[in-house]
């Protein structure tokens, strides 16, 4: 069983939140394959973070998907963590990820509980 949760990000280009996300992070984020829009992943506290350049996804139960470019998620498969810590660092790591975005690439995000509840809305203050 996983659990997953996303900071969906309008504003910068995927260039610029892959530079944005190494700098704050202090990590290199590799892409997994070396194909035109795969995902850029690291592996951070147990968890799975995996950077995607046009998601594709459709709008959908009230989420308006297709108004943001990239999609950041922090994913936690069985075993790796104990479920409920999992999940909470999951969701702590996404709402500050959406903080930091806005503010160092004056963004506008949403944070998504496994594709079907917003967490939260970040704009930043231009």
């Amino acid at each position: 069983m996983s659990y997953e949760a996303s900071v969906f990000i309008k504003g910068p280009t995927g260039a610029e939140l892959l530079r944005l996300l190494r700098d704050r992070l202090d990590t290199n984020l590799a892409s997994a394959k070396r194909e035109p829009n795969s995902p850029s992943v690291v592996q951070l506290f147990g968890l799975t973070l995996a950077v995607v350049d046009g998601h594709g996804l459709e709008d959908d139960g009230g989420i308006h998907f297709s108004n943001y470019e990239q999609q950041v998620s922090f994913t936690l498969y069985a075993g790796r963590l104990e479920p409920v810590t999992g999940r909470e660092l999951c969701r702590s790591l996404a709402l500050a990820l959406a903080a930091v975005i806005c503010e160092g690439a004056r963004a506008e995000c949403i944070v998504v509980e496994e594709l079907q509840t917003i967490l939260g809305e970040f704009r930043s203050e231009v």
